[in-house]
């Protein structure tokens, strides 16, 4: 079966089991490329909760560090590599051998990788 009609089949099912009630599958979809900013901006709702979304910016006004086994890091995998690739990269960093010695932190990107190349929705197809 193809990817295509993958997809329609698995909406037909969902349609089904949202009728009844039933749990749904969810897909999610590679992030859009935004610059941090875009990214911080949260939805600005009525004037009762100004003082609150003001104190919150304050608080995520920095990106957090971009090392191996962060969210940062896996978000930057996720824009170079997609989001399969990132996934095994963070079961990588994270295997540990029958020893208990972490033995695929060799297989992580460094920043000459990224640098070395562009994001992969900025590539000519």
């Amino acid at each position: 079966m193809s990817k295509q009609k993958r997809g329609m089949f698995r909406r037909l099912l969902d349609a089904g089991r949202k009728m009844m009630g039933a749990p749904v599958t969810r897909h999610y979809p590679d992030p859009m490329i935004r610059s941090p900013e875009q990214q911080r901006r949260k939805k600005r709702t009525g004037g009762s909760g100004s003082r609150r979304f003001a104190v919150e910016a304050i608080k995520r006004w920095r990106y957090p560090k971009c090392e191996p086994g962060t969210i940062a890091f896996h978000d930057k995998c996720v824009l170079y590599y997609g989001r399969r690739k990132a996934d095994q990269f963070a079961r990588d960093y994270q295997h540990k051998d029958h020893l208990g010695n972490h033995d695929r932190r060799d297989r992580i990107p460094t920043e000459a990788n990224f640098a070395a190349m562009t994001p992969w929705a900025w590539r000519e197809a």
